[in-house]
Protein backbone atom coordinates (compact mmCIF):
# COMPACT_ATOMS: atom_id res chain seq x y z
CA UNK A 1 0.00 0.00 0.00
CA UNK A 2 1.01 3.45 -0.71
CA UNK A 3 4.41 4.32 -1.69
CA UNK A 4 6.16 1.79 0.16
CA UNK A 5 4.13 -1.02 -1.89
CA UNK A 6 5.07 0.60 -5.18
CA UNK A 7 9.15 0.87 -3.97
CA UNK A 8 9.02 -2.31 -3.08
CA UNK A 9 7.76 -3.27 -6.57
CA UNK A 10 10.64 -1.11 -8.14
CA UNK A 11 14.25 -1.31 -8.36
CA UNK A 12 16.79 0.37 -10.09
CA UNK A 13 17.87 -2.63 -11.63
CA UNK A 14 14.01 -3.25 -13.14
CA UNK A 15 13.74 0.03 -14.48
CA UNK A 16 17.04 -0.18 -15.97
CA UNK A 17 16.43 -3.16 -18.05
CA UNK A 18 12.99 -2.07 -18.90
CA UNK A 19 14.50 1.02 -20.41
CA UNK A 20 11.87 3.43 -19.11
CA UNK A 21 12.68 6.51 -17.25
CA UNK A 22 10.40 6.98 -14.37
CA UNK A 23 9.29 9.79 -12.14
CA UNK A 24 8.23 9.17 -8.62
CA UNK A 25 6.91 11.86 -6.36
CA UNK A 26 7.83 11.07 -2.67
CA UNK A 27 8.00 12.68 0.98
CA UNK A 28 10.45 9.40 1.86
CA UNK A 29 14.26 10.51 1.21
CA UNK A 30 15.21 6.77 2.13
CA UNK A 31 13.10 5.20 -0.60
CA UNK A 32 14.65 8.43 -3.17
CA UNK A 33 17.89 7.29 -2.14
CA UNK A 34 17.38 3.85 -2.89
CA UNK A 35 15.10 4.15 -6.12
CA UNK A 36 16.74 7.10 -7.88
CA UNK A 37 19.84 7.68 -10.13
CA UNK A 38 18.73 12.13 -10.26
CA UNK A 39 16.79 13.63 -7.38
CA UNK A 40 14.79 16.81 -7.53
CA UNK A 41 14.36 18.16 -3.88
CA UNK A 42 11.65 20.50 -4.08
CA UNK A 43 10.38 22.55 -1.22
CA UNK A 44 7.47 24.99 -1.40
CA UNK A 45 9.76 27.53 -2.76
CA UNK A 46 11.27 25.45 -5.77
CA UNK A 47 13.94 23.07 -6.36
CA UNK A 48 16.50 23.50 -3.74
CA UNK A 49 18.98 21.09 -5.24
CA UNK A 50 19.31 18.37 -7.78
CA UNK A 51 21.86 15.67 -7.90
CA UNK A 52 22.68 11.53 -7.45
CA UNK A 53 21.25 10.44 -4.04
CA UNK A 54 25.40 10.80 -2.41
CA UNK A 55 25.77 14.06 -3.76
CA UNK A 56 22.42 15.31 -1.86
CA UNK A 57 23.31 12.93 1.30
CA UNK A 58 26.79 14.10 1.33
CA UNK A 59 26.90 17.51 -0.03
CA UNK A 60 23.80 19.04 0.69
CA UNK A 61 23.72 22.68 -0.82
CA UNK A 62 21.70 24.15 2.21
CA UNK A 63 20.11 22.92 5.66
CA UNK A 64 16.77 22.32 4.32
CA UNK A 65 18.59 19.89 2.03
CA UNK A 66 20.97 18.26 4.47
CA UNK A 67 17.85 17.95 7.22
CA UNK A 68 15.32 16.60 5.00
CA UNK A 69 17.92 13.94 3.65
CA UNK A 70 18.50 12.58 7.00
CA UNK A 71 19.46 13.30 10.65
CA UNK A 72 22.27 15.71 10.57
CA UNK A 73 24.07 17.96 12.92
CA UNK A 74 24.26 21.98 11.58
CA UNK A 75 26.80 23.45 13.59
CA UNK A 76 28.12 27.29 12.75
CA UNK A 77 31.65 27.46 13.05
CA UNK A 78 34.49 30.48 11.82
CA UNK A 79 34.56 29.19 8.30
CA UNK A 80 30.66 28.60 8.23
CA UNK A 81 28.06 26.94 8.82
CA UNK A 82 28.75 22.66 8.65
CA UNK A 83 26.64 19.59 8.05
CA UNK A 84 27.75 16.83 9.88
CA UNK A 85 26.07 13.67 9.61
CA UNK A 86 25.95 11.80 13.04
CA UNK A 87 27.78 8.76 11.59
CA UNK A 88 30.69 11.64 11.21
CA UNK A 89 30.55 12.67 14.62
CA UNK A 90 32.66 11.34 17.40
CA UNK A 91 33.46 11.76 21.49
CA UNK A 92 36.40 13.96 21.62
CA UNK A 93 37.55 15.37 25.34
CA UNK A 94 39.49 18.18 23.55
CA UNK A 95 36.65 19.43 21.26
CA UNK A 96 35.37 22.38 21.19
CA UNK A 97 31.66 21.97 21.50
CA UNK A 98 30.85 20.56 24.73
CA UNK A 99 27.74 19.60 26.27
CA UNK A 100 25.58 17.01 28.59
CA UNK A 101 24.62 13.63 27.25
CA UNK A 102 21.07 13.80 27.20
CA UNK A 103 20.62 9.41 26.16
CA UNK A 104 22.01 6.61 24.95
CA UNK A 105 20.89 3.83 22.70
CA UNK A 106 21.60 0.75 21.52
CA UNK A 107 20.93 0.20 17.67
CA UNK A 108 22.68 -2.71 16.98
CA UNK A 109 26.03 -2.09 14.73
CA UNK A 110 25.84 1.78 16.23
CA UNK A 111 24.97 3.53 19.58
CA UNK A 112 22.96 6.70 19.15
CA UNK A 113 24.22 9.59 21.66
CA UNK A 114 22.09 12.21 21.74
CA UNK A 115 24.00 15.32 23.50
CA UNK A 116 22.64 18.20 24.75
CA UNK A 117 24.93 21.87 23.77
CA UNK A 118 24.74 25.55 23.38
CA UNK A 119 24.52 25.09 19.56
CA UNK A 120 21.73 22.60 20.20
CA UNK A 121 20.99 19.03 20.17
CA UNK A 122 24.15 16.72 18.22
CA UNK A 123 23.71 13.36 17.44
CA UNK A 124 26.49 10.81 17.27
CA UNK A 125 26.53 7.69 16.45
CA UNK A 126 29.60 5.93 17.79
CA UNK A 127 30.61 2.20 16.42
CA UNK A 128 32.35 1.71 20.31
CA UNK A 129 31.28 3.66 22.93
CA UNK A 130 33.64 4.55 25.41
CA UNK A 131 32.86 2.56 28.62
CA UNK A 132 31.46 4.14 31.47
CA UNK A 133 29.49 7.13 29.55
CA UNK A 134 26.21 7.51 31.48
CA UNK A 135 23.83 10.18 31.15
CA UNK A 136 24.35 13.12 32.58
CA UNK A 137 28.24 12.69 31.76
CA UNK A 138 29.69 15.95 30.61
CA UNK A 139 31.59 15.28 26.73
CA UNK A 140 33.24 17.38 24.19
CA UNK A 141 32.00 16.64 20.68
CA UNK A 142 34.24 16.55 17.38
CA UNK A 143 33.89 15.28 13.57
CA UNK A 144 35.29 14.14 10.77
CA UNK A 145 37.74 16.94 9.33
CA UNK A 146 36.27 16.83 5.80
CA UNK A 147 32.48 17.60 7.34
CA UNK A 148 31.01 19.06 4.75
CA UNK A 149 30.81 23.04 4.66
CA UNK A 150 26.92 24.18 3.31
CA UNK A 151 27.21 26.69 0.47
CA UNK A 152 24.34 28.34 1.60
CA UNK A 153 23.86 28.68 5.08
CA UNK A 154 19.96 28.65 5.19
CA UNK A 155 18.81 29.16 8.41
CA UNK A 156 14.79 27.76 7.10
CA UNK A 157 13.52 24.70 8.66
CA UNK A 158 11.69 22.01 7.77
Amino acid sequence: SGAGGVCGALSTDFLAGAGVTAILATDDPLAAMGLATRIVLLSAQGVVQIGTPHDLYERPQNEFCARFMGDCNIIATPRGTLAVRPHRMRLDPSGGLRGTVRAIAYQGAVTRVVVATAAGEMLADLSAPPAGLWVGAEVGLGWDPDAWLLPQADHRSI
